[in-house]
């Protein structure tokens, strides 16, 4: 259900973090930002797979931009059933390190993810459509993003340099 928010009652520890489309966002004044196309957090009991529409959607490369689906999704599922969403996915998956975090409570909303731990630590990532449809760890809160450095075609944003193969589309048309 879409602007919902599901808590889930802690206990665990994250045991592993994996992430697909890994991507480094140079930031204007030069800083750097970690972004993901999707994620896997894989704890004791459960997994919690984090997927962009933009950038990890099975379809994306055969279906007319507005034919795909804007929203990112969530999924709190078993181990099981999260191999088989990262299989559909089909992208390559590196390990992220991960600190020693047991959890206290998962807050699930419809575009992030909140972590807090039984020290009372927060890990959060969020989605963010604005930052090439990336989800982005956020640890201290909020992110404002001004500025972006476009560096190749293949990074962040690369899409909207002249050299890209891709087209985009504006007002309904695909602009070369």
């Amino acid at each position: 259900m879409p602007g919902a928010t599901y808590c889930y009652g802690g206990g665990e520890r994250i045991e592993s973090l994996q992430a697909c489309h890994p991507m480094v966002m140079r930031m204007g004044d030069g800083s750097a930002l970690q972004v993901f196309g999707a994620l896997v957090l894989r704890l004791q009991r459960l997994s919690i797979v984090l997927r962009s529409p933009l950038r990890c959607s099975p379809a994306a490369s055969a279906a007319p931009t507005h034919a795909l689906g804007t929203d990112p999704t969530i999924s709190l599922c078993s181990h099981e059933e999260a191999a088989w969403l990262k299989q559909a996915i089909g992208v390559r998956w590196l390990p992220v390190p991960i600190e020693n975090f047991p959890i206290a409570l998962v807050e699930v909303c419809a575009s992030s993810l909140s972590l807090v731990s039984t020290n009372n630590l927060s890990m959060g990532f969020s989605y963010r459509h604005d930052l090439d449809g990336c989800w982005v760890r956020l640890d201290d809160g909020n992110l404002a993003v001004n500025v972006i450095r476009l560096e190749s075609v293949e990074g962040p944003f690369g899409w909207l340099l002249p050299e890209s193969c891709y087209p985009v589309n504006y007002l309904g048309r695909n602009w070369p």
